[in-house]
């Protein structure tokens, strides 16, 4: 099953490899088609060799296991930078003009990342924090019978952080989500978009699913926002 869709994994890799910079990670691929192709004397280099492996081997997790968020890219910054280092020293002393322009082109990326960095310092956002505060103020304002004033799903338990003790759950981890519903009888779910469908499927096949709130907690990203769902025993229905 893990096999089944890594060559569009794979792809994908390519693609969202450009997360760690829109410079850099080309440069680092050329790198390695270089290496490969033409210039054989970078394996004897030990810096060159370790990045590649380091590159290559989270490459190969990734594609086996899941290409996620840009956080699973984060891990490849270093050898990236690594290789599009040695790539440029190479090409400066072959190609000046061109390593000139390239080196021009990683200035100017890094210096784009800088400014989005400062901005996001200087207008901090809690988004988050504010969603998890505006979720414990709903599930303690309102009674949860016959269920638990229990929160459940994926990232939960960062809600409970954020908001100073919401009772949560996570929906991952050894037990069934199923089994989780009647063991523990969580009067609340939330569900991130673009999570997967098969989490919403288990618990409306147990519940009756009532949304109650929205919340957009994240601008860049497929898991933009959390939905707060309401859930009651089968066929019970509850005014929003």
């Amino acid at each position: 099953w893990q096999l089944e869709n890594s060559p569009l994994r794979l792809l994908r890799f390519f693609l969202r490899g450009t997360w760690v910079d829109p410079v850099l990670f080309p440069l680092a691929v050329t790198a390695f088609v270089a290496a490969l192709a033409r210039l054989r004397f970078l394996w004897r280099d030990t810096l060159f060799t370790t990045a590649f492996l380091w590159e290559a081997g989270y490459a190969a997790f990734i594609v086996f296991h899941y290409d996620g968020p840009p956080r699973y890219f984060v891990a490849m910054i270093v050898p990236t930078v690594w290789l599009a280092l040695i790539f440029m020293e190479w090409l400066w002393h072959r190609q000046r003009q061109a390593a000139l322009i390239l080196g021009t082109c990683a200035a100017i990326s890094v210096l784009w990342n800088l400014s989005l960095i400062g901005i996001y310092v200087s207008h901090p956002r809690y988004r988050l924090v504010d969603a998890a505060q505006a979720i414990k103020s709903t599930v303690e304002g309102q009674s949860s019978s016959p269920f638990q004033p229990l929160v459940i799903g994926r990232g939960a338990d960062e809600l409970s952080l954020l908001s100073g003790g919401l009772p949560t759950m996570d929906s991952d981890g050894a037990m069934p989500l199923a089994e989780k519903l009647d063991v523990y009888r969580p009067g609340w779910f939330m569900d991130w978009s673009g999570d997967v469908p098969l989490r919403m499927a288990t618990v409306a096949s147990k519940r009756d699913v009532v949304p109650k709130q929205t919340f957009t907690v994240l601008s860049s990203s497929r898991f933009a926002t959390i939905t707060l769902y309401r859930l009651l025993p089968r066929r019970q229905t509850l005014p929003r």
